[in-house]
């Protein structure tokens, strides 16, 4: 927590930057030590509102294009501070759209929001209605399949070794179940079947578990998707954390 307070003094001028300052200075407002001024927190917060463009999206830098990338990241980074007055239901809009848009780009093209991200980041958000009138019908047609062999595949489930992309899966399908109408709107109306999928993963994952030297359990290699480039592996931790909070491996 040393590093904490050097964090939360900005390094640029981009929206990455200025919300890990926003970041910092919720941890340490939490922990009971001193954050940012005033003065300064509405400083930085002005900067990161700067990014936002006209169609809903975040820009990496002011005066840049809205990134699905950039715009998911502070979506999951505003949401994980417990940052208001930032994230709003056009972000959400914008985010729907641009993961309609593109069904079949491949997870980790860079500065792109594949279908796993997007699923993740937007279940986060479950109070803001999907919004698909993007699309006509054999898009968003496209667009549920795709959803649905991610969360709930039939056959092979994928992801073999990858740590990251289960872990925000089960918490994907665990938020989803508590959401049944975003699960709707996504096509997804078995309750019963996304909770049976997450219990396959986190399966999966307590098998994954090694003993860390210094006490306590590892999941090695456990970063591997270019979101991660704004994260990595403490990241990918901190979420394992989450997921097995009040569970055996937590203990």
């Amino acid at each position: 927590d040393n590093a904490l307070p050097e964090l939360a003094e900005p390094r640029s001028e981009n929206v990455i930057d200025n919300l890990n300052a926003l970041y910092s200075d919720a941890l340490l407002r939490k922990m009971g030590r001193k954050g940012l001024e005033d003065a300064k927190r509405a400083e930085i917060m002005g900067k990161v509102l700067g990014c936002l463009c006209a169609d809903g999206g975040f820009a990496w830098f002011k005066g840049m294009k809205s990134s699905p990338l950039i715009t998911a990241w502070v979506m999951e980074t505003c949401a994980r501070a417990g940052l208001d007055g930032i994230v709003n239901a056009s972000a959400a809009a914008y985010l729907d759209a641009a993961a309609l848009a593109a069904v079949n780009v491949p997870e980790g093209r860079i500065m792109t929001c594949g279908i796993e991200t997007y699923a993740y980041v937007r279940s986060i958000y479950p109070q803001f209605d999907f919004n698909a009138s993007s699309v006509d019908r054999k898009a968003l047609r496209a667009f549920r399949k795709s959803l649905k062999n991610f969360l709930v595949p039939s056959g092979n489930r994928g992801r073999q070794g990858d740590t990251s992309g289960k872990v925000r899966r089960v918490l994907t399908l665990n938020a989803l179940a508590a959401a049944p109408e975003l699960a709707s709107a996504w096509g997804l109306r078995s309750i019963g079947k996304l909770r049976s999928s997450a219990e396959a993963d986190m399966e999966s994952l307590r098998q994954y578990a090694v003993p860390h030297h210094g006490g306590g359990l590892y999941y090695p290699g456990s970063s591997s998707s270019i979101f991660h480039m704004l994260d990595g592996e403490l990241y990918v931790h901190t979420l394992l954390c989450e997921l097995f909070e009040g569970t055996e491996i937590a203990d």
